[in-house]
């Protein structure tokens, strides 16, 4: 990882909008794990991942969504 942070963090709703609906305690894990470079880092986050695949990540993807980036899309356009 040439990072310590996750290039998105500055613009990542689920850490940075307190109107999402994520327990705090949840929040500050996904922080540490994903968004700081620790294990296992925002290169394995779902929502970096996403973005980086599709130029944006909707609220409904978290860093340890199990989705693939098929159901990901399909979900968007049922929604839509």
């Amino acid at each position: 990882m040439s990072e310590p942070d996750c290039p998105n963090i500055a613009g990542c709703r689920l850490v940075n909008d307190p109107g999402l609906n994520i327990h705090p305690d949840q929040r500050q894990m996904y922080l540490e794990s994903y968004c700081h470079g620790y294990s296992p880092g925002y290169e394995a986050c779902c929502r970096f991942i996403t973005k980086k695949s599709i130029f944006f990540c909707p609220d409904f993807v978290l860093p340890d969504s199990a989705m693939t980036l098929d159901e990901i899309l399909d979900k968007i356009e049922s929604e839509a």
